[in-house]
């Protein structure tokens, strides 16, 4: 019961906040506070650490309230 409270309530986040946007024109740190929940970015290889940061393809995943990851691919 708990786990379902807890995940009605970050349901609910996002649904706040989706109301409270008409659209989004700028990422703000409001904006991002109300829609994600956390960013996780995956491990650097041993290959990737010798190449320039800007080049390197490390796995980030955005957490969005209430719904978790969004596969956008």
């Amino acid at each position: 019961m708990s786990r379902e409270n807890e995940a009605n309530e970050k349901i609910q986040l996002l649904y706040a906040a989706i109301r409270k946007y008409d659209a989004v024109w700028e990422l703000t740190p409001e904006v991002l506070t109300d829609f994600i929940e956390k960013i996780e970015v995956g491990q650097v290889s041993a290959e990737n650490k010798k190449i320039s940061f800007e080049l390197r393809d490390n796995q980030i995943y955005v957490f969005f309230w209430g719904v978790g990851i969004i596969d956008f691919m």
